[in-house]
């Protein structure tokens, strides 16, 4: 298979942010902080906690460089949005797929430079409280020797609530955080602390989702 480029988005991708970038700072006051710490180049994971179906368009918005995500091969067939997610970069996952092949295909975005999007709670949050990490990004990361970079989402579980039908005008702000380099990771693996690592992304997690919140409120966290 060949991949795109990882640091070049595609007509598509780029016109689409560019539209979003504008109904996004209208319709939610949308405001990232830190997405300068993501480099520019170079294979990484994105740790975010999961509020809405609009997370994906929220990580994604303030990079010039593309993001992956994995959506279920299904999702694939679904009219215009099938087409839409096959030309920006998502990666197709079926449910009947083992686990091992799924690692493999997103080892290989990752090793060829990708930036990854994961919401490793698994599911949205119908409360926006974040749920505990389920531990898989760690494999990625070890695997593909990336670094992990957490943010955290506010607002968006109210902009688009789970059941939904219309997207509301909500204030919506995201906090990047400090990452995990691959030399933390290296450690944190070879005590056996895979299991560690995932709790200590879903606390910083949780710290970039209150600053994101203090955002919105107009406050500062302290």
């Amino acid at each position: 298979m060949t991949l795109p480029s990882p640091t070049r988005r595609n007509p598509i991708w780029f016109s689409l942010q560019m539209l979003l970038r504008v109904i996004f700072a209208v319709w939610f006051r949308y405001q990232p902080k830190g997405h300068e710490r993501i480099p520019p180049e170079g294979g990484a994971l994105v740790v975010s906690n999961h509020e809405s179906h609009l997370d994906p368009l929220i990580v994604g918005m303030p990079f010039r460089r593309p993001i992956s995500f994995v959506v279920r091969e299904n999702l694939w067939r679904v009219p215009l949005f099938g087409w839409l997610i096959k030309y920006n970069y998502s990666i197709p996952i079926s449910r009947t797929a083992t686990s091992a092949a799924s690692i493999r295909n997103a080892c290989e975005y990752l090793e060829h430079g990708f930036l990854m999007g994961v919401f490793p709670e698994g599911t949205r949050s119908p409360d926006g409280v974040v749920k505990k990490f389920r531990p898989g990004f760690v494999t990625l990361a070890k695997r593909s020797r990336v670094p992990v970079y957490p943010c955290g989402i506010a607002g968006a579980n109210q902009a688009m609530p789970r059941g939904a039908w219309f997207i509301r005008p909500r204030k919506i702000a995201i906090v990047y955080g400090e990452p995990f380099s691959v030399e933390d990771i290296a450690a944190l693996a070879e005590r056996g602390e895979e299991k560690q690592l995932a709790q200590m992304a879903e606390e910083r997690v949780i710290a970039c989702q209150a600053e994101a919140e203090a955002i919105i409120r107009g406050g500062q966290v302290m």
